[in-house]
């Protein structure tokens, strides 16, 4: 359990509004990922509603096979990036100074 000892003590007011402006941003970011992911996958339903529909395609089963492994990748990469979120703010959300400490971590260089 992170304690207001565990905040470095030379930390200016700018700086702190400067990790907050931060860590704002990852979340919002994370956010509108979430959102454009749901787009997409509504785009992909209708995509491939549409190619089922239409028979006559020669490249049909290509094509299926194609959409649907860079839907797979994209959402792996964004289960790794909600759960990479979940955990600095929920997991070590003790204090902004933790969150900030778990985002900007050695583990963030993997990103």
């Amino acid at each position: 359990m992170a304690t207001q000892t565990d905040i470095p003590p030379d930390l200016t007011n700018d700086d702190k509004a400067s990790v907050f402006q931060i860590l704002d941003a990852q979340l919002n970011s994370t956010i509108l990922y979430a959102l454009l992911h749901g787009i997409y996958t509504g785009i992909l339903v209708v995509t491939l509603w549409n190619i089922f529909i239409n028979k006559y395609w020669a490249i049909r089963r290509a094509l299926i096979i194609v959409i649907i492994l860079l839907h797979t990748l994209i959402t792996i990469g964004f289960a790794a990036t909600w759960s990479y979120m979940h955990s600095a703010f929920i997991s070590n959300g003790q204090s902004f100074w933790t969150v900030y400490s778990k985002i900007s971590g050695a583990t963030q260089a993997a990103y």
